[in-house]
C-alpha cells in the first residue's frame, strides 16, 4: 500500500463518527428559537393588534397608551426577551450551516448577521413602545402621538434582518446535500415577501420558520458533520 493510500484510509477512519462520550450533552442553543416563538405568541395573545394606527390623532394616541400602559410595557419586555433569544438562535443557525460544509460559510455568516439586524430592529421598536406607554399623560400629547406613529411604522430594520436570515439560509439549503431544496426555495420566497405588500404574511410565517428550524437543528443526529465529510472523502 502506498503512502498516499495509507493517509487516505487514515483520513477516512478519522472522519467516521464515534460514539458520543459519556456525559456529553446536546447543545440547547437551537432551542432559543422556541423561546423566540413563546415570547412572540404570548405578546400577540395580549393584543398587539389593538394599538392605534400610525395616523391616529394625538388624543386617541394618549388615550390608548394611558389606558394600556401596563399591558404594553409587558409586551415590550416579552419582545425584548425574544430579540435576545433570536441572536442566540442565529449563532446556532450559523454554526449548523457551517458544519454541513458545501462552501456556504459566507451565507451562514449573512444568516447570522440577519438575526442580529432583526433583533436590533425589534429592540428599537419595543423601546419606543415602552417609552410611549411609560410617558403617556406625562408628556405633551404630540410626543405620545409621535412615539405611537414610530411604533407602527418603524419596521424596516426588522424586515431587512429577517429577509437576510431567510434568503441566506434558503440559498445555503439549495446548495447542501441532506437539506430540502423545496424548503430552501420556500425560505427565499418568504424572505422576499417581507419587502412586498404581502409582508404581513411573512411577518407571521417567519416565527413558524424559526420554530421548525430550531427543532430540526436540536434533533440533528450527533456526528452528522463527520458523516458528510466521510461521504465526501469516499467520493473523491
Amino acid at each position: 500500500m502506498t503512502t498516499g493510500s495509507t493517509e487516505a484510509a487514515s483520513a477516512r477512519r478519522t472522519a467516521q463518527p464515534t460514539a458520543p462520550q459519556h456525559g456529553s450533552r446536546r447543545s440547547v442553543a437551537p432551542l432559543f428559537g422556541v423561546v423566540v416563538i413563546a415570547a412572540f405568541l404570548t405578546a400577540q395573545a395580549l393584543g398587539v393588534s389593538d394599538e392605534p394606527a400610525a395616523d391616529a390623532s394625538a388624543a386617541d394616541a394618549v388615550a390608548y397608551w394611558s389606558d394600556h400602559a401596563d399591558k404594553e410595557m409587558l409586551i415590550s419586555t416579552l419582545f425584548a426577551v425574544s430579540s435576545a433569544a433570536l441572536i442566540v438562535f442565529g449563532v446556532a443557525l450559523r454554526d449548523a450551516l457551517r458544519e454541513l460544509g458545501g462552501g456556504v460559510d459566507r451565507l451562514a455568516s449573512i444568516a447570522w448577521a440577519g438575526t442580529v439586524v432583526a433583533a436590533t430592529g425589534i429592540m428599537t421598536i419595543v423601546s419606543i413602545t415602552f417609552t410611549a406607554a411609560d410617558t403617556a399623560g406625562s408628556v405633551a400629547p404630540e410626543v405620545t402621538q409621535t412615539l405611537s406613529a414610530l411604533n407602527q411604522d418603524f419596521f424596516f430594520p426588522m424586515a431587512a434582518g429577517f429577509a437576510l436570515m431567510l434568503i441566506a439560509s434558503g440559498s445555503a439549503a439549495t446548495r447542501l446535500r441532506g437539506l430540502s431544496r423545496w424548503f430552501g426555495w420556500g425560505s427565499i420566497v418568504l424572505g422576499v415577501t417581507l419587502f412586498t405588500p404581502a409582508g404581513l404574511v411573512g411577518y407571521y410565517a417567519t416565527p413558524v420558520w424559526v420554530l421548525v428550524v430550531s427543532l430540526a437543528m436540536y434533533r440533528r443526529p450527533a456526528g452528522s458533520r463527520l458523516v458528510l465529510r466521510a461521504a465526501e472523502q469516499e467520493a473523491t
